[in-house]
């Protein structure tokens, strides 16, 4: 009876303390099971339902102050995945994600989840379930949820136990029964949890979206910004030593100036310049000649010699 009332108690802190405070925690690799969403990953749950007044007596039941557990219908929260690291040596991964309620930012948080299922199962036993999540879980979803429930102690079966892609708690608050579902999606994500006190629902949530965001990881901004700047530096330089190589090939080489300029003859002057040449040929003087006979000069006008009267 002692196991019972402590089980009934903190199986409501379970849901009011550990899945919606969102405490750190911590996931690990397996060769068998893997993470099955990616950095920069949003996923967005909205509230379906939410009773109010039944929520208030639970939480005043299970001793937790009400700003615990602040939820109304419509009411919308968003995780955007910053990292997910892997602790080989500690088998977990740690996923940080930036949390939003209603577009109000509620700061940066992390979870951790479980290689082993039966740590989780383990968890759920002795419901230490700040040491790893139960709003993620590895893939293949099911054989993951499924080994848990294998891994589960028989005192603890009746209270916590799986179906298919689910796990479910179960136990009585006063005189009522509750019952918490929640249920994963292939990605081991949560993708409903849903609480039924005393026959009735008194809370749903559901899993609007999974998408992926554009953003890059803060590294890798650093990493294009320092390549971009890398390209420009290389191409600026390029350029320049190109251009140079470029204007010294087109560089006029120096003539040297004659020491005195060449003059060009107008026509007119080159035509009195061949007059007065024929003039001068004229007045060359004669080849000097001389008579045959006598060996006197001849007179060049005269048909014979004025010395020996021969005839030329």
């Amino acid at each position: 009876m002692r196991i019972q009332k402590k089980h009934n108690f903190l199986l409501v802190s379970i849901l009011f303390l550990v899945l919606f405070s969102m405490t750190p925690a911590i996931y690990c690799d397996s060769d068998e099971y893997e993470m099955g969403i990616d950095e920069n990953g949003i996923i967005v749950w909205e509230v379906i339902d939410a009773d109010e007044d039944q929520i208030e007596y639970l939480l005043s039941v299970a001793e937790l102050d009400e700003d615990d557990f602040d939820y109304e219908e419509e009411d919308e929260i968003k995780y955007e995945i910053n990292s997910i690291t892997e602790v080989s040596d500690e088998e977990y991964y740690i996923i940080s994600y930036d949390e939003y309620e209603n577009d109000e930012d509620q700061g940066t948080k992390a979870e951790k989840i479980a290689m082993d299922p039966g740590e989780l199962a383990e968890d759920l036993e002795d419901f230490e379930l700040d040491d790893y999540s139960i709003t993620f879980v590895l893939t293949d979803t099911e054989d993951y949820i499924d080994e848990v429930g294998d891994d589960v102690s028989d005192t603890y079966k009746p209270f916590v136990y799986t179906s298919g892609s689910s796990v479910i708690l179960n136990g009585s608050v006063g005189s009522f029964l509750f019952w918490l579902k929640m249920d994963y999606d292939k990605h081991g994500i949560l993708e409903e949890i849903l609480l039924v006190y005393d026959g009735q629902e008194i809370f749903n949530m559901e899993q609007k979206s999974y998408t992926k965001s554009n953003r890059l990881p803060l590294i890798w901004i650093i990493i294009i910004f320092l390549l971009i700047i890398g390209a420009i530096i290389t191409i600026v330089i390029a350029l320049i030593v190109v251009l140079t190589k470029h204007a010294k090939k087109k560089k006029p080489k120096k003539v040297p100036t004659p020491s005195e300029p060449s003059v060009i003859a107008e026509p007119e002057q080159l035509e009195k310049t061949q007059i007065v040449s024929e003039d001068e040929a004229k007045k060359k003087p004669k080849k000097t000649q001389f008579c045959s006979n006598c060996g006197a000069e001849r007179d060049t006008d005269s048909a014979y010699c004025t010395y020996c009267g021969s005839k030329f």
